[in-house]
């Protein structure tokens, strides 16, 4: 056990809602952290729907609820993040609100869990504008270190901010498939129209950054050349937003696409391992969790040749967004002789990412900050 003997803040307000899963790997990570570094003292900020989540783990720590005050609808899906001087202190003993930054003393090191949503899916001027309100806001000062979750990540930040090269960190995401078992696969599967194997998969938000037209494009060519395979599209559904009842229409219009709206852990257990291949053809992304936890559940799969899926995952599942280029590479994963050596490859790769790995690398972040 270490003993760093100092306070840190998390902003946890890169979480948006209790199924994504950037709240799952929030609380993997910290609770983590917290047992290897037992008289570590940890602050949240969050939204309300989040407290009792973190409450739940982090019994005894300090948890800090945004109100999103004066905020329209619109310009707050772009921005993202509410400025942290409309916050509201619950148990704050020391905690120092000053300058719409919360501090605690002297040893106090501000981080944050994600800094993905901020940046993606927006063309370059929201961008900037979002990454500059949200790192104004919290982060403006120097002695702030700032974590992220890939080199490109990083990479983004510095291209449009200002920030400090040497206070912007990276400590990559684990995965954990632990939480996918104890489904019935074969009834889902049933209630679905599926079965092992007659199916490919996409796993994620209905986003345009997510390039669901282009799966449409590749499930149709696949379709005229004789493919009779179903595409399965899983999601959390969230009406309320017009991009992802935009999106699901036009989906449920195409034959052979099946829909799987707000699926539970084990029934994305049972998507994962009864596809035939894993679908991604992302646009933007932050970290590759979803094709690695498809690696680690033993199921193939091909994604968008961008920097964080290469840095992610490798060279061997990705591929440039061409429909060709694509079909030749669903052939070999799914084919009986080159397809098995891609998924031994597959899980190896996975299995060099863990929780434990992260929280030992952001323990010995905190030690190095903390000097």
């Amino acid at each position: 056990m270490s003993n760093l003997g100092l306070s840190l803040l998390v902003d946890a307000t890169q979480v948006r809602d209790m199924h994504s899963g950037v709240a799952r790997r929030l609380v993997n990570l910290w609770q983590r952290v917290e047992e290897m570094n037992p008289d570590l003292r940890l602050g949240f900020v969050t939204y309300d729907f989040m407290v009792e989540e973190l409450r739940c783990h982090f019994a005894g720590h300090e948890i800090f609820v945004v109100r999103d005050f004066g905020v329209g609808p619109k310009v707050r899906d772009k921005l993202l993040n509410p400025r942290l001087s409309e916050i509201v202190v619950e148990n704050g003993f020391d905690w120092i609100h000053q300058d719409g930054l919360l501090r605690c003393g002297d040893r106090s090191i501000l981080t944050i869990h994600d800094l993905r949503a901020t940046a993606q899916g927006m063309s370059s001027w929201w961008r900037r504008l979002a990454l500059h309100s949200f790192l104004r806001t919290r982060y403006r000062h120097s002695i702030t270190p700032l974590v992220t979750v890939s080199e490109s990540m990083r990479n983004l930040v510095l291209q449009v901010t200002k920030i400090d090269p040497k206070r912007l960190f990276v400590v990559a995401n684990g995965i954990d498939v632990s939480h996918f078992a104890g489904g019935d696969d074969a009834d889902f599967l049933k209630r679905h129209g599926l079965t092992d194997d007659n199916y490919r998969l996409f796993i994620g938000h209905l986003e345009k950054r997510k390039n669901p037209l282009f799966l449409i494009k590749l499930h149709q060519e696949l379709q005229r050349k004789g493919d009779s395979r179903k595409l399965v599209f899983a999601f959390h559904d969230r009406p309320e937003l017009s991009e992802c009842l935009r999106i699901k229409r036009t989906l449920a219009s195409v034959p052979g696409i099946v829909l799987c709206p707000s699926p539970t852990d084990q029934d994305l257990g049972a998507l994962y391992r009864g596809a035939r291949c894993f679908l991604m053809p992302s646009l933007v992304e932050g970290f590759s969790m979803t094709p690695l936890e498809a690696l680690a559940l033993g199921t193939p799969a091909v994604v968008a040749n961008i920097p964080p899926h290469v840095e992610t995952l490798g060279s061997d599942f990705c591929v440039d967004l061409d429909i060709a280029t694509w079909l030749t590479r669903i052939k070999a994963m799914e084919d009986a002789q080159s397809g098995p050596a891609l998924i031994s490859r597959g899980l190896s790769r996975a299995s060099s990412f863990s929780w434990q790995r992260a929280a030992e690398q952001m323990t010995e972040l905190l030690r190095c900050l903390s000097v």
